[in-house]
């Protein structure tokens, strides 16, 4: 029972993601897609990794597809630094520390965008904003 409830929990988010957007665009819980995201980002050759994760019990709903959502944090979190820290605040995620440009880091800005939000980087994090749902 075990490993059927970790398959499904790899699996689901898995074809969420690889399915594209989704019809219910507003009110996504931004708080469960970023656990998705790190259980999708873990499951290949990641699973050894030990992200600094910190999610509140609940954020804001975001007003975006929660597959948009999904591959935007998932491109990010391959795009930072493997010992990246993951904070979710309001309707927004932080990672960091960012590595250097890559593709990676311009699909999550595009895909953000198409969504109407942002990808911003500072010094050494991404921000992904999202409008509120």
């Amino acid at each position: 029972l075990g490993a059927g409830n970790d398959l499904d929990g790899t699996l689901r988010p898995l074809l969420r993601f690889a399915r594209g957007a989704d019809d219910d665009a507003v009110g996504a819980d931004l708080v469960e897609i970023v656990q998705q995201a790190l259980s999708l980002y873990r499951h290949g050759d990641r699973k050894r990794i030990d992200l600094d994760v910190l999610l509140p019990s609940s954020a804001a709903p975001v007003a975006c597809p929660p597959a948009t959502v999904l591959q935007a944090v998932v491109h990010l979190l391959l795009a930072a630094d493997p010992a990246a820290r993951v904070e979710v605040r309001d309707s927004a995620v932080t990672v960091a520390p960012a590595r250097d440009a890559s593709l990676d880091e311009v699909v999550a800005a595009r895909i953000a965008a198409d969504a109407g939000g942002s990808v911003t980087r500072t010094e050494n994090a991404f921000v992904l904003r999202l409008p509120p749902g």
